[in-house]
């Protein structure tokens, strides 16, 4: 159930970008083996484009090498690669490995249609688009943007986040962490009271379809899958 939920998220938000060059992904990985949806893809995100004198690149291997160029170019780091999981430790952001390339990995392994490779580079974009900060790495904006959750969520009735997987899964699970994010934010937008009388499924639910009507943020995961799962992903 996990992976298949981490599956459509990343569906989501690959044709949330792509559909402001008007196109569709219909299954990841196969759809990322020509190479054409990673470089629009990618292009939608960095602002480059492949120069017209390009336009020979026909080859899925040549797009796909394009595509890591210009995350190369825009120094988009990588933050993991199937070459770095050896030298990877806890996690984080992949540790150079000596003598092997991991933008070039990453596009072979994309032509072959690797999972992990898709969901690498999902996630690379992610931090980058939504996260990232010129003083920071990613993996150290999204540490700031965790801390910033605490605080903003601190003082809600049955809203406690402490450092443990467990304590965030369980106040996200309950929807009363969404509803206190959206609380903090604009007050006008949800009480805080009365979702306290929702059933879990309700509150989110509800703070999803506000978010995205009111404020525009894409609906990159459903309700249903923040409850059946660790809403680690949704987060």
């Amino acid at each position: 159930a996990g992976e298949a939920i981490k599956h459509r998220m990343c569906l989501r938000w690959w044709n949330h970008r792509l559909s402001q060059c008007g196109l569709q992904a219909q299954y990841l990985p196969g759809d990322v083996q020509s190479g054409e949806l990673v470089v629009a893809l990618v292009e939608v995100v960095t602002g480059q484009r492949v120069p017209l004198d390009q336009a020979y690149i026909s080859s899925p291997r040549e797009r796909l090498l394009w595509a890591v160029g210009m995350l190369r170019s825009a120094r988009i780091p990588l933050v993991s690669t199937a070459a770095g999981r050896a030298a990877r430790g806890s996690g984080g952001a992949a540790k150079p490995v000596k003598g092997i390339d991991t933008y070039t990995t990453l596009a072979n392994d994309l032509e072959f249609g690797s999972w992990e490779a898709v969901e690498n580079l999902t996630w690379s974009l992610i931090l980058y688009t939504d996260v990232w900060t010129t003083s920071h790495s990613p993996i150290e904006a999204l540490a700031e943007l965790l801390d910033w959750v605490r605080r903003t969520t601190r003082g809600y009735e049955s809203v406690e986040i402490g450092p443990t997987r467990r304590s965030w899964s369980a106040c996200f699970s309950s929807g009363l962490a969404w509803c206190a994010l959206l609380h903090s934010y604009n007050p006008s937008l949800i009480s805080y009271t009365e979702v306290l009388k929702l059933a879990p499924l309700e509150r989110v639910r509800a703070v999803f379809q506000i978010a995205f009507e009111r404020l525009g943020v894409p609906m990159l995961s459903t309700a249903e899958d923040v409850l059946t799962n660790e809403p680690r992903v949704a987060i």
